[in-house]
């Protein structure tokens, strides 16, 4: 007979134990793929306010995938992009919120300028992105409350919130990992003191992105060059010389004569000098010199390899989107009517520089200069000057607030 009680044969095999993951588990599981932030964007990030909607190609912005890489290293924990107009900061700050998601993902928390601008961007940038862009929207949760203009919220767990420059009680609500700041010369300073707090409980793992393009030397992004550890600006190289060069606003030049922005009425009007051979880049030389170009490290203090903080130059004339033409008629304008607002295109959306502090009370003289102009020539002067003459000079006598 048979002991029961020491022979366990009789008992029946229990049935394989078997879970299934929820769609989230296993997005959080699944291995992310090694990529960069560029890499990531490269033909998957979907674009639909830009002069080019339709899938992200690094090519159209060539600076652009370098910011991206350098925003998205490891090491790097705070960045400043300091820029011009049309410089595609914007979407490079978009791009890397779309690699967070899908390789990193953390409580994000995105600060506009004001309320209305964070809504709007929500809506026809943020949202959009999420929904056409393949991987990002594999992690939707088909709860329509979860694409919200406030907060957008992902299976992964991620929540991305928006705030604003003036709505403090909104930037010091929350723990958040990563934050990007638009615009943030605009914002009071305890608004970029608490977003930054924010981030305290992940200590060695946070990143906080500020973004703007330049006002004054004073201003918030200009003013962040002294405290980081490194500073980057692009070299483009010249498709005739092989020569690197850091694009000059003072080496855009136009052809002879023209004093006037209305003289330049096509892009060919306008070149860049190349400082090292002297020949004239047009605009698609320049494109071929930034295609051809590098980004360069320098540093505030002592080198290292893997700075924490990090200051990038988002140079206005090396963007496709901004013709030679539009810095040289930027120009002539201040000359002819320099009001702040045209100082302030110029050096700022321009050429992403800060209105220098002597400008005022310059440019002024000039103008008066400028409407005292004479039109001399052999035609309808008064005077001929004789077929012999070799050289006509000219020069001027200031003396206090006349000439």
């Amino acid at each position: 007979m048979t002991n029961l009680a020491h022979d366990y044969n009789w008992i029946p095999e229990p049935p394989p134990r078997t879970f299934k993951l929820m769609p989230g588990e296993v997005a959080v599981m699944r291995a992310a793929v090694d990529e960069s932030v560029s890499e990531w964007a490269q033909g998957e990030r979907q674009v639909h306010v830009s002069p080019l909607p339709g899938a992200w190609d690094n090519d159209t912005v060539p600076v652009a995938r370098g910011i991206m890489d350098i925003i998205g290293a490891e090491h790097v924990r705070e960045a400043f992009i300091a820029g011009g107009s049309q410089t595609a900061k914007t979407d490079i700050t978009h791009n890397f919120i779309g690699w967070v998601a899908t390789h990193d993902p953390g409580p994000t928390m995105v600060v506009m300028q004001d309320r209305e601008t964070g809504i709007e961007t929500f809506d026809s940038r943020l949202i959009p992105m999420f929904r056409d862009t393949p991987s990002l929207r594999k992690l939707l949760t088909g709860n329509p409350d979860d694409l919200a203009s406030k907060r957008i919220r992902i299976k992964n767990g991620m929540a991305i919130y928006l705030a604003w420059g003036k709505s403090e009680g909104r930037v010091a609500s929350k723990p958040i990992r990563y934050v990007i700041m638009s615009e943030v010369d605009l914002y009071p300073p305890l608004t970029i003191k608490k977003a930054h707090a924010r981030t305290g409980a992940f200590s060695g793992m946070q990143k906080i992105i500020e973004e703007c393009t330049v006002s004054t030397e004073d201003g918030r992004i200009w003013s962040a060059r002294d405290q980081a550890q490194a500073l980057y600006h692009y070299w483009a190289r010249c498709p005739f010389c092989g020569e690197l060069q850091v694009m000059d606003p003072a080496l855009v030049q136009w052809k002879a004569g023209v004093v006037e922005p209305t003289g330049l009425v096509r892009d060919t009007d306008v070149w860049y000098l190349c400082s090292g051979c002297n020949h004239p880049w047009d605009d698609h030389d320049r494109d071929q010199a930034v295609r051809d170009g590098e980004w360069r490290m320098t540093f505030n203090g002592e080198p290292t390899n893997k700075p924490e903080s990090v200051w990038i130059h988002n140079n206005p004339l090396l963007s496709p989107f901004n013709p030679l033409r539009k810095a040289a008629t930027a120009y002539l304008t201040t000359l002819i009517e320099p009001t702040e607002e045209n100082l302030v295109f110029y050096y700022n959306d321009c050429c992403g520089l800060p209105v220098p502090e002597d400008t005022e009370g310059e440019l002024p003289q000039e103008k008066e200069l400028y409407r005292r102009r004479e039109n001399y020539g052999p035609e309808d002067a008064e005077w001929q000057v004789p077929m012999e003459a070799c050289y006509v000079t000219a020069d001027l006598d200031f003396q206090g607030n006349r000439a």
